[in-house]
């Protein structure tokens, strides 16, 4: 990548890491510690070897950079402790590979791409609050959909045919991977020869035979995409709830909205109004609250029809979550703007 197109976040993120700081530079915790370091360790960094893809970036990766460039702004303006900025870079890298990853299907297919519904309400069993862990299974579902077309075509690139004999192909992908050939007497291997024996089509072969593969993936080392993302949403506050539940819904912790907010408006510019930033929000991470037009006709579209006096609702606790946090501040009174008072996002 040319220096032009690195982001400033990437700069800043090294600024505040690096141990040859100047101590009145530092955050607290480290300047405490610097008199009880003898010296810092010297970093050795290993060159990074990757495809130059700045030429053509889809649409998703550069919201995800100019998210960044966000970012960087806000951290600019606000000057925060080092500590607090590391911890929002970190997040933002996180929520940019969620988002990377959890599109990798509509990318690849086209179509159209999946909203995702927060839910701001405190009622698991609400209507918005099934609504955001529908949306969040349909993403999970295309990133095994993904997974699939990915497995599907590195066995064809062994055999086009490996259908006719899948666990032959099956055999061959792995010793080209460095592994062995797949145990007659295993599980995954009786399956396998089930599917072929019923003399099912070719296509329906291959796609049962793509599903236990995946499911053995997922069974066995927990590295499915699916899986991966489930872990990233939660443990970068995404989302919830934290426990061992399947159903997850897009709640995000208080620090995570933040990183969403900071990089959804520019702190350099002017205030938002909250409808203009709910449409901005919806745009640039496909997050759907409530509070702007059209959201009920996108949720229906896509299966996960809300009543609209829920999504109003909804919209409205969160403002209220947004004014909690110090994000969002009443400017003035305006008949005519949301619930009678003109609202705007302001860092």
């Amino acid at each position: 990548m040319k220096p032009e197109q690195r982001s400033p976040l990437l700069e800043l993120f090294r600024n505040l890491t690096t141990p040859n700081s100047n101590p009145s530079e530092m955050d607290d915790l480290s300047a405490l510690f610097l008199p009880l370091v003898d010296a810092p360790r010297p970093r050795n960094r290993k060159p990074v070897v990757a495809q130059d893809l700045s030429s053509k970036f889809s649409d998703v990766e550069t919201k995800l950079r100019d998210s960044a460039d966000r970012l960087f702004r806000y951290e600019t303006e606000l000057s925060p402790n080092p500590i607090a900025s590391v911890q929002r870079i970190v997040l933002l890298a996180a929520l940019s590979v969620f988002m990377h990853g959890s599109t990798r299907w509509f990318e690849r297919k086209g179509g159209t791409r999946r909203y995702l519904v927060l839910d701001a309400s405190t009622d698991p069993f609400s209507f918005i609050a099934q609504a955001s862990t529908k949306s969040v299974a349909a993403i999970m579902q295309d990133a095994g959909y993904y997974m699939g077309s990915v497995l599907d075509d590195l066995l064809c690139a062994e055999n086009e045919n490996w259908a006719q004999s899948p666990l032959a192909g099956i055999s061959r992908l792995n010793k080209s991977l460095g592994g062995e050939a797949i145990d007659g007497r295993t599980r995954l291997a009786r399956r396998i020869n089930e599917f072929h024996a019923e003399g099912q089509d070719l296509n329906e072969v291959k796609a049962s035979v793509l599903d236990e593969l995946l499911r053995e993936i997922e069974n066995t080392d927990r590295r499915g995409l699916d899986g991966y993302l489930r872990l990233l949403g939660i443990r970068s506050g995404f989302l919830y709830p934290q426990q061992k539940n399947p159903n997850k819904r897009v709640n995000p912790s208080d620090r995570t909205l933040e990183v969403l907010v900071a990089t959804t408006i520019d702190a350099a510019g002017q205030p938002m109004e909250y409808r203009d930033f709910l449409a901005e929000f919806r745009e640039r991470w496909h997050i759907v609250v409530g509070g702007a037009s059209g959201d009920a006709a996108l949720l229906a579209e896509s299966g996960a029809s809300v009543p609209v006096r829920h999504l109003r609702e909804n919209s409205e606790r969160f403002l209220d979550r947004l004014e909690a946090l110090g994000l969002a501040t009443l400017r003035r009174k305006n008949p005519t703007a949301f619930d009678g008072k003109e609202w705007a996002l302001r860092l």
